[in-house]
């Protein structure tokens, strides 16, 4: 869930900086907070004022509603000066058309196809500016108009603003993904940026969706021009026709309607709000300009034991380096336990949002911010590490509420502060948000007020039903969207708390050889509990298949069809809050106590086409891993990791071609193989063993009838230098084993000795030197 798709709450966000006068409004790192207001061209200003709100926060905390944006009641008939607007517009005579529309406004403040013609006006003219504050407006009070999200995009992408406009244009394929006009000017968008692999894709999807239109004719031949290499020139955005609606019933005079107000009231509050102690800007996925975790923010979180060497900067370990890549793979999907934890760090003064560019947490931005980039993706990090870890609780509804309550009753002075995660059924779409309130609704009805970091700026509410202990939160902006309703009950166990307190610290590392041991370099972080450091093994999986661990007493945990089940004793898992709306969450990461053996079967039993899948497992001082795993519908292979990490065996029913890593520490040295191409028969078995004390790693294919020729490239890192050895031809015949004799090797530009057993019968009867090839 965690991805930020929906477009909504981004154009909400662009409007209040536009009226401020910030064209650029996503560099911007002071955005307006009063009333902004849109003045017309001088002559065509209506009677009244029209205002745009410069926050897009319900003036109730449990409302995800628009605001309303029209101070003053008109008089006449919006429907006529409506349709005067329209036929001056017709008649390219702007100003008389933004009067018209003004009146109609005037009369009917919830008018909202004369917003977006008033808009379209201002942009026929070249003022963009205002065009923007009135088609902001418009979305305000109609989120899902099509026709409205396509101009905006328009008034960006003729504004030059291609990045701004490229979102506009991805929200509207979210709610008309079957219209090829999203994807037209999405295409358009990603030429302007630079991206033709992106627009090829897009001008594709729009070809298809129309071949016949002028726009997907114009599609495929920007396609042509791309399958010739040649250069495709961005068009020019278009002048729109008017939006044809009918008006709304306007007020009627009289005395102000009373508003009912909502029943219960607030039994606990913390203080925060999200519009200015929230961020304000949205949780991001993916994204190449910005920086998540460093081999620096490996080294603050557990101290020196991650390095390797620390001469020039810490040299990650060979396991530290692996588990840094799963984090900053997996965190693609979304920042949000970041987000949830730092606003609320930030909010108790743990940390100075001075320290990242602004004096409140709300005024920070977060381009070319790579400070307030790494410290959101360090704090994320933490769900995956003791003692955070250890102390998110999965609570049942009325448990949670008990909690927030008690704690958050003294306000500003709560000795603690909570991240709320929760989750889809079997631990899918994850996300995290940050709790501030309760609100008691009456009758066992609670709300939980959240700052969601999908919204920024906007107070949202999970409901919680004490007396049957169920919650309910709708995570997406369109509630329509059932597969965005979050729900759970006392037993799901998918609804969880972590405190803030416990990410503060120096972090258990797991994966070291010394879990609770090592300095600290230069962090003034807090060493770990030496009783949090249980060593495991973790399972990581990218990609998307499934895992399923079983022990040698057929205890399983994983997913056995489609359901998560947790047999075995002393597993432990971390459901990850890192997908998002539109895909499904990656595997949690398994923690496996070392010592425990274990198989590993990875299957493809969602997906129907054929996936591609990695799983690798780091222990303490060593990883293990298999790449390039390529499952056809329904297909499992079984993988096979030592409980100390120094062997693989991988058996499959394909013939497949996976990439084989071991990483280790061995005396002073990190060592580091990576076996490329090893080809394995259906019914084939290939396994990689480790000899710490002979020196030599075993590699072998058995059950292949077929001679195969893989590549080897092997790094040897101590605190001096880094030594590389490669090599792309090792031959083995069915049945051999090779041992690779890297303890003899004498490092860079040497070559390396290779023992041949030609019937796997435990004696070497050829060695061969391989020469380094490596260009």
């Amino acid at each position: 869930m965690d991805r930020y798709k929906h477009l909504y709450t981004y154009l909400m966000v662009v409007m209040v900086l536009v009226l401020a006068g910030v064209l650029a409004a996503c560099d911007s790192s002071s955005p307006a907070q009063p009333t902004a207001v849109v003045q017309p061209t001088v002559g065509t200003q209506p009677t009244g004022t029209v205002e745009v709100p410069a926050s897009p926060v319900p003036t109730t905390s449990n409302s995800d509603a628009s605001p309303t944006s029209v101070s003053v009641v008109g008089v006449g008939d919006p429907s006529a000066s409506f349709a005067e607007g329209v036929q001056a517009y017709n008649s390219n005579d702007y100003d008389t058309a933004i009067a018209a529309f003004n009146k109609a406004i005037e009369a009917s403040p919830e008018f909202e196809a004369a917003y977006v013609n008033g808009g379209i006006s201002y942009y026929a003219k070249g003022d963009n500016e205002t065009a923007y504050a009135y088609l902001a407006q418009a979305l305000a009070l109609d989120q899902e108009d099509a026709f409205a999200v396509w101009v905006y995009g328009l008034i960006l992408y003729r504004a030059n603003v291609p990045d701004q406009a490229y979102e506009a244009f991805d929200y509207l394929i979210q709610i008309r993904p079957k219209d090829p006009t999203g994807y037209y000017w999405r295409g358009y968008s990603s030429i302007v940026l630079g991206d033709a692999e992106s627009a090829y894709s897009d001008f594709e999807d729009a070809a298809r969706l129309s071949p016949d239109s002028d726009m997907g004719k114009g599609a495929a031949a920007a396609l042509e021009k791309l399958n010739n290499g040649e250069e495709v020139v961005a068009v020019e955005a278009p002048l729109p026709a008017m939006k044809d609606a009918q008006a709304p019933e306007p007020p009627q005079a009289g005395p102000p309607t009373e508003v009912p107000a909502q029943p219960g009231s607030l039994v606990a509050d913390l203080g925060f709000r999200p519009q200015k102690d929230g961020f304000n800007f949205p949780n991001w996925g993916a994204a190449p300009d910005r920086v998540d975790m460093t081999p620096d923010d490996m080294r603050r979180m557990f101290g020196d034991q991650v390095c390797a060497s620390i001469t020039n900067g810490c040299n990650l370990t060979a396991a530290a380096e692996a588990w840094m890549k799963e984090v900053n793979q997996v965190i693609q999907g979304g920042h949000c336990e970041g987000f949830a934890a730092l606003s609320l760090i930030f909010y108790q003064g743990k940390q100075n949002p001075s320290q990242y560019g602004a004096a409140g947490t709300f005024d920070l931005n977060i381009e070319g911010n790579t400070a307030l980039q790494r410290e959101l993706a360090y704090y994320w990090t933490t769900q995956l590490t003791p003692p955070t870890r250890s102390n998110r609780v999965a609570r049942k509804p009325s448990e949670i509420l008990d909690v927030l309550i008690n704690v958050y009753k003294d306000g500003p002075n709560a000795a603690e502060t909570y991240a709320l995660e929760f989750f889809q059924p079997g631990f899918k779409a994850g996300h995290a948000v940050t709790p501030y309130g309760v609100e008691d609704r009456g009758n066992g009805q609670f709300a939980i007020l959240l700052y969601d970091n999908n919204h920024p700026g906007i107070e949202r509410a999970m409901l919680i039903d004490r007396n049957a202990e169920t919650w309910q939160y709708e995570a997406a902006t369109n509630p329509n969207e059932q597969s965005d309703l979050y729900q759970g009950d006392a037993s799901t166990g998918t609804l969880m708390l972590t405190p803030t307190s416990v990410r503060l610290g120096q972090q258990v590392c797991t994966f070291c050889e010394n879990p609770g041991g090592g300095t600290v370099g230069g962090s003034t972080l807090a060493a770990p509990d030496a009783a949090q450091a249980t060593e495991y093994n973790q399972l990581w999986l990218e990609g998307e298949a499934h895992l399923l661990i079983t022990d040698k007493e057929g205890r399983r945990t994983g997913f056995v069809d489609n359901q998560f089940v947790n047999e075995i004793p002393g597993v432990e898992i971390a459901p990850i809050t890192s997908s998002n709306l539109w895909a499904d969450s990656p595997e949690p990461v398994y923690f496996v106590p070392v010592g425990i053996e274990f198989t590993l079967v990875v299957h493809n039993s969602d997906s129907p086409d054929p996936t591609n899948s990695s799983v690798s497992m780091i222990g303490p001082g060593y990883v293990l891993s298999v790449d390039d795993v390529v499952l056809d519908p329904g297909q499992l292979d079984t993988i096979t990791f030592s409980p100390d990490g120094k062997s693989i065996s991988y058996k499959t029913d394909y013939n497949e071609s996976p990439d084989i890593f071991l990483g280790t520490a061995i005396g002073d040295a990190e060592y580091a193989f990576l076996v490329k191409g090893m080809d394995i028969e259906s019914g084939g078995t290939m396994t990689i063993n480790l000899d710490p004390e002979n020196g030599w790693l075993a590699l072998d294919t058995l059950g292949n009838k077929e001679e195969g020729t893989y590549a080897l490239i092997m790094v040897r890192t101590d605190a001096q230098s880094e030594q590389v050895f490669g090599h792309g031809g090792i031959t083995l015949q069915p049945e051999d084993v090779a041992y690779v004799l890297y303890g003899e090797w004498k490092g860079n530009g040497t070559p390396l000795p290779i023992g041949i057993d030609h019937n796997n019968d435990g004696t070497i009867d050829d060695t061969i030197e391989l020469t380094d090839v490596r260009e």
